[in-house]
């Protein structure tokens, strides 16, 4: 419950034990009661103590990106635009390895830099991602970088690495996805993530950072996606059920013309309640369906009878595509008949997530 304070004090004057000094009011009408500090945390109190107040704040800076000499320098910064110092600092939480958070204060220039030559895993003129991370090494902040998308690997996606485990900063900065590079390496640390930057067309040739970002995440705060979050879905639904006796590739009503958020970020597709139902009595079958985008097949299921006489069976179509692109892009659901025979291919809906990555 707050109080109405009188408007225009005297020197002295006591109001429910709150007294007036003539410039603020002293609780108790003690003189020596202290100010709140003015360190970056928020304070409060009960009686004539001050408390620190978690305020939820993950990292109360910004990133700021210098590409030079085919080099990429990544550098903490204060809100107001400076480095920091113990007139500016910076905060950031990691998690306490006994149980709840820390928070550690960064009073001095913090940056890591990219040499000319480590790729992080990326591949030339391919979208990537660049997330940024702060270990505390024993109460002492370290920079790391880190790219999630393994493409040497036909694009395999590397799920978000929890915050609330233990890391390594690796040292000098490599070719290898998937690790924490820094210029000073932290064995088994905890850490946090803090922003990121993306490259939406890739690099002309990569490890040479001679061009800076077109996507920034400059301060990553609480309930802002992580590697991993699915940031986008949308569900066409409707039944269809065409039936074909002929050898064709043929495309059903049944897609979706999607755009990605990010070229950087993985697609997942799934045709649902898929089955097919081979009709082909006294003789052997054999139906195909699949999922494609534009003409090119991403993913595909046979169905095939040995017997004679009809057979029903489900096929599961699921895929995670790498559309690298903002454009438009069709999903398709497709089928084909292998033999000119008499089969029915079925399906309820299609769904696409995209993931951050």
């Amino acid at each position: 419950m707050g109080f109405n304070f009188p408007a225009t004090p005297t020197v002295g004057q006591v109001f429910n034990n709150w007294t007036w000094d003539g410039e603020k009011w002293q609780i108790g009408g003690a003189p020596n009661v202290p100010e709140a500090p003015t360190d970056g945390f928020l304070y409060g109190r009960k009686s004539s103590t001050w408390s620190r107040v978690e305020d939820g704040a993950n990292f109360t800076g910004a990133l700021s990106v210098t590409p030079a000499a085919n080099a990429l320098t990544i550098v903490v910064m204060h809100m107001s635009g400076v480095v920091p110092s113990p007139a500016n600092p910076v905060f950031y939480r990691v998690p306490h390895p006994a149980g709840g958070y820390l928070i550690r204060a960064i009073t001095a220039p913090l940056s890591v830099t990219i040499p000319a030559g480590a790729t992080l895993g990326t591949i030339s003129n391919v979208p990537f991602r660049i997330w940024v991370a702060i270990f505390d090494d024993n109460g002492t902040p370290r920079l790391a970088v880190r790219n999630n998308l393994n493409w040497a690997t036909l694009g395999t996606y590397l799920l978000r690495y929890p915050e609330h485990m233990a890391a390594t900063i690796e040292t000098p900065p490599g070719n290898n996805p998937a690790s924490f590079y820094g210029n000073v390496a932290a064995p088994n640390k905890f850490w946090t993530w803090v922003g990121w930057f993306a490259w939406e067309q890739g690099l002309a040739t990569m490890g040479m950072w001679n061009i800076g970002p077109n996507g920034i995440c400059a301060t990553l705060l609480d309930g802002m996606s992580r590697p991993g979050d699915m940031i986008f879905m949308r569900a066409h639904r409707g039944l269809v059920s065409p039936t074909s006796n002929v050898v064709t590739l043929t495309d059903s009503t049944l897609g979706q013309t999607w755009n990605s958020w990010s070229a950087v970020d993985p697609v997942e597709v799934t045709v649902q309640q898929c089955y097919v139902y081979l009709r082909t009595g006294a003789t052997h079958g054999q139906g195909q369906v699949m999922i494609r985008r534009g003409s090119t097949a991403l993913v595909s299921s046979s169905v095939y009878s040995a017997l004679t006489g009809d057979l029903i069976a489900g096929a599961t179509l699921s895929v995670l595509d790498f559309p690298g692109t903002t454009a438009s892009v069709d999903y398709k659901f497709s089928y084909q008949n292998v033999q000119a025979l008499m089969i029915q291919y079925n399906a309820s809906g299609m769904i696409c997530k995209e993931y951050m990555a």
